[in-house]
């Protein structure tokens, strides 16, 4: 577990050096992490979500199929992981590098100081592997509903839920599943009142055109 925290440190920050001079794709830091579990490469792409703003931009809808697939492959116990070749060639420059790498950093923190072994007849192979892919590709999933960049905490939410999964798997601590199943609830009803609101103001924007507007406008 150390070992495998490390292991996703290192390659950050050396990700991150490499990065002042040139642009670096997610395949290429990701060839470096070709020995580590699928929940270290889910942590690390799950990270750009974290943020309020997501550093994929325009790929945000494909990173969140691509970590959907990432818990797909999880729940089937895939002896090797394959990403979107659309993804994988994407390049970050160094600032969004730098920033993952605090946020890297921050996760280290937290589950060197809060997750330890426990309740690991949920963490064991296979039941670990599938519960947590369960919840990474779920949470993919919600990442990959088109928000149009206006709603605030709607991609920090489901990645909390897939991060948490992971350090469950990684730590072999099942409390962890516990709370990517309170991220994963949060998210779905958090999406769920922004149905409502949309729809409830959808109506009254409506009424307010009918009763404002002549009625060859409203039609």
């Amino acid at each position: 577990m150390a070992a495998h925290r490390q292991a996703l440190l290192d390659a950050i920050r050396a990700t991150a050096e490499r990065a002042k001079t040139e642009k670096l794709s997610l395949d290429e830091v990701l060839s470096q992490l070709k020995d580590a579990s699928f929940a270290i490469v889910g942590i690390l792409m799950s990270l750009p979500f974290v943020f309020p703003v997501t550093i994929l931009g325009p790929l945000t809808i494909p990173g969140g199929l691509a970590i959907a697939a990432i818990g797909w492959q999880m729940l089937r116990q895939a002896p090797e992981m394959k990403l979107p070749e659309k993804l994988a060639k994407v390049k970050l420059g160094e600032s969004a590098w730098r920033a993952l790498l605090k946020a890297c950093e921050a996760v280290v923190r937290v589950s060197e100081r809060f997750a330890k072994p426990r309740f690991e007849h949920w963490t064991t192979p296979p039941k670990g592997e599938k519960l947590a892919g369960f919840f990474v590709f779920a949470s993919g999933v919600l990442l990959a509903i088109p928000m149009g960049g206006v709603v605030p905490f709607n991609n920090t939410l489901p990645a909390l839920a897939a991060i948490c999964a992971c350090i469950a798997l990684l730590e072999h601590d099942g409390l962890w599943f516990v709370f990517a199943a309170f991220w994963l609830i949060m998210t779905i009803l958090y999406f769920a009142l922004i149905v409502i609101l949309l729809v409830y103001f959808g109506a009254e924007f409506k009424s307010w055109l009918a009763l404002n507007l002549p009625s060859w406008l409203v039609g």
